[in-house]
């Protein structure tokens, strides 16, 4: 199984705003093929960079940075923020506990 971890992060138009992180969410898929149609439809236009972890070789590319521009229409005023989603791919097996 392949496991999303998605942190969003976002933060208010202007220069001296910093990101601050609102969501934190696990997404499970049986292959390959059903991540890459899920980053596409939920991810069309965003602009991707490459997510890397510090490991005591080589960093690691584990994952994809999605950044964006967001809204919210569901009230007035309208707010509008720039949004940073955090995307690491991760591989879960399923394990049998024993003697618990």
């Amino acid at each position: 199984m392949i496991q999303l971890k998605i942190t969003s992060t976002g933060k208010s138009y202007g220069k001296d705003q910093k990101f601050s992180q609102f969501s934190d969410d696990l997404r499970n898929f049986k292959s390959m093929t059903e991540v890459k149609a899920f980053l596409k439809e939920q991810y069309p236009k965003a602009k991707r960079t490459k997510m890397y972890m510090e490991t005591n070789a080589e960093p690691k590319h584990i994952g994809y940075v999605y950044k964006f521009r967001n809204a919210d229409y569901s009230h007035v005023p309208i707010q509008k923020w720039i949004q940073e989603d955090w995307v690491e791919f991760r591989e879960v097996t399923t394990i049998t506990p024993k003697g618990v």
